[in-house]
């Protein structure tokens, strides 16, 4: 008997299933809303980390080309998503690895070929404008790289990436 009162009088440690079946619940009702707004931020980051590859894989390319006072023409691929760099008159490469982007992107261009002179002017007739995208994701971002001294900007991108216009890239 005395033993009975021992084990009856000792408080019992731990959650009852019902409390577990609620804590699961509030779990599953918190994921459920942060999980949208997860997967956005992680496809903004995708975009914006993307642009910056491709900017900087621009900027290397033109510098390349001026320091070494060769031509360097740079390739963006946009089915494979990989940028590459060549001097167009004996194919060595100008940029030191090929650039590859997040294959969830879409990029959309009016010129997927930018020939650097050796001075870092760009051989273009109109802005070469690139846009970073991804499906169903209001965030594209842009980059344009103007003719003559070759200037580079990246922006966000206001219009339809199906119909490409350095207009509609802004660059504040």
């Amino acid at each position: 008997m005395l033993t009975q009162l021992k084990i009856s009088s000792q408080k019992q440690k731990g959650f009852t299933l019902l409390e577990m079946l609620a804590a699961l619940a509030t779990i599953g009702v918190i994921a459920a809303i942060a999980m949208p707004s997860f997967l956005g931020w992680m496809n903004k980051t995708r975009i914006d980390q993307s642009t910056i590859s491709l900017k900087k894989g621009f900027q290397v390319a033109q510098r390349q080309a001026s320091r070494t006072a060769r031509r360097c023409r740079v390739n963006v691929d946009i089915t494979s998503k990989e940028i590459g760099g060549v001097d167009p008159d004996n194919n060595d490469p100008c940029l030191n690895e090929l650039i590859e982007l997040s294959n969830y992107l879409q990029i959309t261009t009016n010129d997927p070929d930018i020939v650097f002179s050796p001075k870092g002017n760009a051989f273009i007739n109109d802005p070469a404008v690139f846009v970073i995208t991804m499906a169903d994701n209001d965030h594209q971002r842009c980059i344009v790289i103007f003719p003559g001294v070759g200037i580079i900007k990246s922006g966000v991108y206001n219009g339809d990436p199906a119909i490409i216009d350095e207009d509609n890239c802004d660059f504040n």
